[in-house]
């Protein structure tokens, strides 16, 4: 063990059991995600398709809401 100062945090996977909508439009929407294992953090992101990953909104361990972009 050393002290070097950096801080080490365990995270278990999470696992993702539904997104509400299943669909959304052309234009982008929001996404809510259900599941377990959420984790309130500035890192805590959604990427939906090909898209770069954006950052989520945490609402509990089991749900949290991600932006769909157009496309």
């Amino acid at each position: 063990f050393l002290d070097t100062g950096l801080a080490f945090t365990y995270q278990p996977d999470i696992d993702i059991t539904s997104v509400q909508p299943v669909a959304v439009p052309q234009s982008g929407g929001v996404l809510t995600v259900l599941g377990r294992g959420f984790l309130d953090s500035f890192e805590l992101s959604c990427r939906v398709g090909t898209s770069e990953p954006q950052r989520a909104l945490w609402l509990s361990p089991t749900a949290i809401k991600c932006r769909a972009p157009p496309g």
